[in-house]
C-alpha cells in the first residue's frame, strides 16, 4: 500500500496538470501523453504532423515569361517589366511597374509604344498558379477560352489556358535559391582524365594515362575568394615492355596527394561576372608507377612508390550561367624522396560538380 498511494497520487497529480495546460495549449498536451506513453498510437493527422515541417523554397518568379501568341512578359526584382507583342508585322511595346498581392500581379503601365491600332495591349494582372502565370477575368478567376486550330474548321475544347509559361532557354532568367544552395555546399566532387609525365636521365620521357577522381571540401564558402582541402585520386596505366613477348602490356601508376588550395572566382555569379577562376596551393603526395623506358639502344623497366611534396596550380572555366559546373584544366609538380628522386608533372582536366 506504501507504493500504491504515491504512484495513484503522481498520476492524479499529472492528469489534472495536462488538463489545465490542454486549455491552454492544446497541443502541448498531445506531445505530453505521447511522450509520457510510448504505447499508445500518434492520434494527429496527417496534415497537422506536417505542419511543423520546412516547407520548401518557392520558385521565384523573376525572368522572361512567354506564351503561345508571341508574347513575351520579362519581370525583374526592381518592381519592374518590360512586355512586347508581334504578329504579322504589328506589335507593342509596353513597360512599367508590377506590384504582387499575394498569388496575384498588378501591372501598372508607363509606357506604351506600338505601331498599329489593334496591337495587342499588355496584361492587367496575372495569377501565379503551379509555376505559372494565368490570365483572370473581371471576377478574378483563371480564364478560359477557345482557340482555333490551323488544322480543323473547329475549336478546341474549352481549356484553362496559362497566359505565360518559363522560357526554357532563358539567359536572363536567375534561380537565385538553387544557386545560393549549390554555392554553399561545403563537399565537391570531380572526375577528369590526367596524364603523368616522369623524365628519366639518358632515357625518352615516361608517359602514364590514368582517370581522376577529385574529391574536395570548402572550409569557407565565401566570395570572391576561399579554402579547400581536397585529395585528387589518379588511378591510370604505364607502357610496360617484355622481351620475351610480342604483346603491349600495361603496368599499373597511381597518384594521392593531399592539396591545401586557394581558390578565387574572377567576377560575381549575380552580375554577370567572368566566368574564369584559378586556384594555387600544395601539399605532400604519394606515387607509384611501374614503367619500361627506352631509348636508342633498348628498354629499361624500373618501379618508383614513395612520398614527396607537391605544389598545383591551374584555372577554371564555367559553362553554365550558375558556375555550378565548372572545367578545370590543372598542372602540379611532385618531387619524390626516394633515392633516385625523379620529378613527376602531372596534366589534368576534371569537371567539378
Amino acid at each position: 500500500m506504501r507504493g500504491v498511494l504515491p504512484s495513484i497520487a503522481a498520476i492524479l497529480f499529472c492528469q489534472l496538470a495536462l488538463a489545465k495546460i490542454e486549455k491552454i495549449f492544446p497541443r502541448v498536451r498531445r506531445s505530453l501523453c505521447t511522450f509520457c506513453d510510448s504505447t499508445k498510437k500518434n492520434t494527429l493527422t496527417k496534415s497537422e504532423s506536417l505542419m511543423s515541417l520546412p516547407k520548401p523554397p518557392k520558385r521565384p518568379f523573376y525572368g522572361t515569361w512567354i506564351d503561345y501568341f508571341s508574347s513575351s512578359l520579362s519581370i525583374h526584382a526592381d518592381s519592374s517589366f518590360e512586355y512586347s507583342w508581334s504578329s504579322n508585322m504589328n506589335g507593342s511595346w509596353t513597360s512599367g511597374k508590377w506590384e504582387r498581392v499575394k498569388d496575384t500581379f498588378f501591372f501598372r503601365k508607363i509606357s506604351l509604344n506600338y505601331n498599329s491600332p489593334n496591337a495587342y495591349p499588355a496584361p492587367e494582372r496575372l495569377c501565379l498558379h503551379k509555376d505559372k502565370l494565368y490570365r483572370m477575368d473581371v471576377d478574378g478567376h483563371l480564364m478560359e477560352e477557345k482557340i482555333s486550330s490551323s488544322f480543323s474548321v473547329k475549336t478546341s475544347r474549352r481549356f484553362k489556358t496559362f497566359y505565360f509559361r518559363e522560357k526554357s532557354r532563358n539567359r536572363y532568367y536567375f534561380d537565385s535559391s538553387y544557386y545560393q544552395d549549390a554555392a554553399d555546399r561545403r563537399f565537391r566532387m570531380g572526375f577528369g582524365i590526367n596524364w603523368t609525365l616522369q623524365p628519366l636521365a639518358g632515357y625518352r620521357v615516361v608517359g602514364s594515362f590514368g582517370f581522376s577522381l577529385s574529391p574536395r571540401y570548402i572550409f569557407e564558402p565565401t566570395h570572391p575568394s576561399y579554402w579547400s582541402i581536397g585529395i585528387p585520386l589518379t588511378t591510370g596505366f604505364s607502357r610496360l615492355d617484355d622481351s620475351a613477348s610480342v604483346d603491349l602490356k600495361l603496368g599499373l601508376m597511381f597518384d594521392l596527394p593531399l592539396i591545401l588550395n586557394f581558390n578565387h572566382e574572377l567576377g560575381g555569379v549575380a552580375g554577370g561576372g567572368s566566368r574564369f577562376g584559378y586556384f594555387v596551393g600544395g601539399g605532400i603526395g604519394y606515387h607509384y608507377n611501374h614503367f619500361t623506358a627506352a631509348n636508342d639502344k633498348g628498354t629499361i623497366t624500373e618501379q618508383v612508390n614513395g612520398f614527396g611534396p607537391v605544389i598545383n596550380g591551374g584555372i577554371r572555366f564555367s559553362f553554365k550561367k550558375y558556375r555550378i559546373q565548372q572545367l578545370e584544366c590543372k598542372f602540379s609538380y611532385m618531387k619524390m624522396m626516394v633515392a633516385s628522386k625523379p620529378d613527376i608533372i602531372g596534366i589534368g582536366l576534371v569537371m567539378n560538380f
